[in-house]
């Protein structure tokens, strides 16, 4: 704890990162390179089966098994219960009843019953803009920034907003969308740029 004081001395693990104090839960690798989630009295809650476990948002955190050679992702909550089962090649929970999903290679969103909100028609869903409010940054085409060199291709891309019903807030037409202080979003077109509220 902040005194240094040990608070668990028995349970052992390779590694332990990510206390999230929400849920009360510290995420944990054994010795078979799989990851689970222990409490502050060294007590599992959910043990340790994942290929990989994301962080907890919302009370639920992106997971990831190796099912006949493929890695498939679902959700569980701070129990250890399967909120989405594994299906997708990617997933990440974005709002409490939303969540950006990869399958073939594209990206949608599905809401907690499994309903499809988004087609799977983009090549990338890129981050919320507001949490709780949920708004994606959703790219048409690639995304034309190559992070090994750092150019920016324009036209390469087209990127617009979305709300967590699917429903269009400004359309994917930018080449560039920024997330800026103060409630704006910053825009650009055609190498102009501009804010929105």
């Amino acid at each position: 704890d902040a005194t240094e004081k040990i608070v668990v001395d028995n349970f052992r693990a390779n590694s332990i990162s990510g206390y999230d104090k929400e849920t009360g839960l510290t995420q944990f690798t054994n010795n078979e390179n799989l990851k689970g989630f222990v409490n502050l009295s060294g007590d599992i809650i959910i043990s340790p089966e994942y290929a990989y476990a994301g962080y907890f948002k919302y009370g639920m955190a992106y997971v990831a098994k190796k099912i006949d050679d493929k890695k498939l992702s679902g959700v569980i909550d701070y129990k250890g219960n399967i909120v989405m089962p594994m299906l997708y090649e990617e997933i990440d929970p974005i709002s409490p009843n939303l969540f950006t999903v990869k399958k073939e290679e594209k990206w949608g969103a599905v809401n907690k019953k499994g309903e499809v909100i988004i087609d799977f028609l983009f090549e990338g869903i890129l981050w919320p803009i507001s949490p709780g409010r949920f708004t994606a940054v959703v790219a048409r085409k690639g995304i034309g920034f190559d992070n090994g060199k750092r150019v920016y291709t324009p036209g390469y891309q087209r990127m617009g907003l979305i709300d967590d019903t699917g429903q269009w807030i400004l359309p994917a037409s930018y080449d560039q969308i920024y997330i800026e202080g103060e409630g704006l979003i910053g825009l650009e077109k055609d190498r102009k740029l501009g804010f929105i509220d």
